[in-house]
Formats: structure tokens, C-alpha cells, sequence
């Protein structure tokens, strides 16, 4: 046998065993021992952090180590992850947030088969549902305590203030929601954030704060794909002036949220595109009562480009008439 100074047993083997050979093995037998050897010398390919989130729907090689499949197993993996990585892992942060990702799938769907089961079972399915958004909270609220200035902040803050609202805890979804309305301004949350905040305070009937949470929304810097939150945030503002007795500025935001819409033709719209444009024009036709002066539609609505909806306003100013018993008005 050869030493380690000597020549290379892969070769030595190779070599013994084709002087014991006729000539014709000899050529196929040295090319299956180097590929042998060659195989058992590659170190098996390394199991990352995005090797434990495959599922079933994934072929494996007939080689491979076996992947975990169900949630369950998912999760069990992420958890021994956790439990034997270092705290200055850059990857604990992404397996926290999977974690808490998972933890809250599996609360909402332990919600859906609440709905499918009969109510005797509800309050053993309430406990679990609880449960799980405990648990996805203590895991974002280890996460940033851990982890303050992580990447992704903005996202596990959204989440909290989700598994909050959903436990009912209103307040703490709220207090979630402005810490990324104040220290990410440029999160895709941010907007969202800000407009559920605007709502918490028009739903305690603090209409002032709420017309300025409205107006931090309308005038946002950050506005890309977000018109819906602007085009509600017009309606609502409308409603929070309305509550405030401002009726002219109050139809100023229904007429804007009006255009944000851009109704293509009032008299052609789907069910639910007609309820939108219905509502709408009650809110005007409220505030224009409130006004008392009618002849104040047309000189508000002359040289403006919502007047091609004069009709629509005349008309919904006349059915809210109509129903006070104001006939005389209508």
C-alpha cells in the first residue's frame, strides 16, 4: 500500500486491480473507480435557511435528504433552527418572521373551520385561534426587541398590528400602526397605517385628529398604487368636516373622492359601482341640504369639472327632500 508521501491510493486501487484484468475490463473498470471515488470525495450540497420551507408540491431527488412537508414539520424546523443558531445570525431574523408568517396562517385557519363546525366546538377553536396569534405576537415582539434596526421592520409591525386587531386588541393595534406611520416613512405599509389610524379616531369620534390623519394620507409623499386609501381618505375626511359642521368643505372631499373614482358613465355602472356612486352623491346632497341655499349648487358647480354630475346632485338633494317631507324644496 502506499503512504501518504507515496502515490495516491485512488490510483493504487485502480492500478492492482488492472494488472488481474483481461484488457477489455480493464478501460471500463478504471473509469468506474475514478467516478467512484470521485463521487464519495464531493461533500453532500449544504442545507440553507430556504431548504426547510419546501412542501410536498416540490419533487426530491431520489438523493436527497428528505424535506420537511406539512406546516407543522415546517415550522418544527424553523424552531430547531432558531434553537441552534447564534444570536448574530443574520438568518434568525428571516426564520423569526417565517415563523410568526406561519403561525399566523395557521390562525386564520383555524378561524375558517371554526365557520364550518358547529357551535358546540367554537370555544375549543377560539382557544387555539388565540393561541396562535399569542404566539405569532411573542415571536415579532422577540424579533424587535432583539433585532430594532432589522430590515423588514416595517412588515413584522404591520403583522403585530394585524394579530392585535384580530384579538380585539384595538389599542395596541393602533400604537403598532404608528410606529410605522412615524419611523417608516417610506414603508408600503405607511399609507395603509396611516389611513387605519385615521379610522380609529373617527371611530371614537375624534373627528378632528381624524380629518388631520385623513389629510397626512391625501398629501403623502409616498403615494404609488395607493389611490384607494386617497379616494377613501376624501370620503371620510368629507364625513369627519360633516360631523364638524364645515358642509362646504365637506363637499369639496365628496367631489374629490368623486374624481378619484372617475365614474365613466353614471348610467351604465355595475351593482356595485352604482352603490359607491349612490353613496357619494348622498353625502353631497346631505351636505347641500345643510346649506339651505340651492341656488348655491350651480354657482359651486359652474366653472368646475364635476359639473357634468349637476344632475346627479339636483337629484339626490331632492330624493333626501323627498323623504324629510321637505316637498315644497324637492
Amino acid at each position: 500500500m502506499p503512504t501518504n508521501q507515496g502515490m495516491d491510493w485512488h490510483v493504487y486501487m485502480i492500478t492492482a486491480l488492472q494488472n488481474n484484468l483481461p484488457m477489455m475490463l480493464k478501460t471500463s473498470l478504471s473509469i468506474f473507480l475514478m467516478l467512484f471515488f470521485a463521487a464519495c470525495s464531493t461533500p453532500p450540497t449544504p442545507r440553507t435557511l430556504g431548504d426547510i420551507d419546501i412542501t410536498g408540491s416540490r419533487l426530491q431527488h431520489a438523493n436527497a435528504p428528505p424535506m420537511p412537508r406539512s406546516t407543522d414539520e415546517i415550522r418544527e424546523a424553523y424552531a430547531k433552527y432558531l434553537n441552534h443558531s447564534g444570536k448574530n445570525d443574520r438568518s434568525r431574523t428571516t426564520a423569526i418572521n417565517r415563523l410568526a408568517e406561519l403561525e399566523f396562517e395557521l390562525a386564520n385557519k383555524t378561524a375558517h373551520e371554526k365557520d364550518l363546525l358547529k357551535n358546540a366546538d367554537e370555544e375549543k377553536i377560539d382557544s387555539a385561534y388565540i393561541d396562535r396569534l399569542n404566539k405569532m405576537i411573542e415571536l415579532i415582539a422577540y424579533s424587535l426587541a432583539e433585532y430594532p434596526d432589522s430590515q423588514g421592520n416595517d412588515k413584522l409591525l404591520y403583522n403585530l398590528a394585524n394579530a392585535y386587531e384580530q384579538k380585539g386588541d384595538v389599542d395596541k393595534s393602533v400604537t403598532a400602526l404608528d410606529k410605522i406611520v412615524n419611523e417608516y416613512p417610506d414603508s408600503q405599509y405607511h399609507l395603509e397605517s396611516q389611513f387605519r389610524v385615521a379610522e380609529n379616531y373617527y371611530s371614537k369620534r375624534e373627528y378632528i385628529s381624524a380629518e388631520d390623519a385623513y389629510t397626512n394620507v391625501i398629501y403623502a409623499k409616498n403615494k404609488k398604487n395607493t389611490n384607494k386609501f386617497i379616494e377613501k381618505s376624501f370620503l371620510k375626511r368629507g364625513w369627519a368636516r360633516f360631523k364638524l359642521g364645515y358642509h362646504q368643505e365637506a363637499i369639496d372631499d365628496f367631489l374629490q373622492a368623486v374624481t378619484y373614482h372617475n365614474f365613466d358613465n353614471p348610467d351604465k355602472l355595475t351593482a356595485i359601482e352604482k352603490d359607491i356612486f349612490d353613496e357619494y352623491f348622498r353625502a353631497i346632497g346631505l351636505s347641500f341640504s345643510y346649506l339651505g341655499d340651492l341656488d348655491r349648487v350651480h354657482r359651486y358647480l359652474e366653472n368646475r369639472s364635476e359639473r357634468r354630475y349637476i344632475y346627479y346632485v339636483y337629484k339626490s338633494i331632492s330624493d333626501i327632500y323627498f323623504k324629510q317631507n321637505r316637498y315644497s324644496d324637492s
